[in-house]
């Protein structure tokens, strides 16, 4: 295979750009949080950050569900 070309047999989580784009691109995804707990030490720097940022910032360390619904919402508007 050649550079920027990959085997969906193996590289599942890969997608190729479109066909007569103008260069030929491929796009990684994964999930690198799905082990991660939300316990007392997560809680306590989301409550760090919201006190150093704000309510409103954009804040990484934040509860499992929210976590979801903001990384649904990035992917529907990447791929919408």
């Amino acid at each position: 295979m050649g550079h920027g070309e990959f085997d969906p047999y193996v590289d599942v989580y890969a997608i190729q750009s479109a066909v007569g784009a103008p260069q030929r691109e491929v796009y990684f995804m994964g999930l690198i949080d799905m082990l991660t707990q939300y316990d007392t030490k997560k809680k306590a720097a989301h409550a760090a950050k919201a006190v150093k940022h704000g309510a409103g910032a954009e804040i990484s360390t934040v509860h499992p569900e929210q976590y979801a619904k903001r990384f649904r919402e990035f992917i529907t508007k990447i791929f919408a």
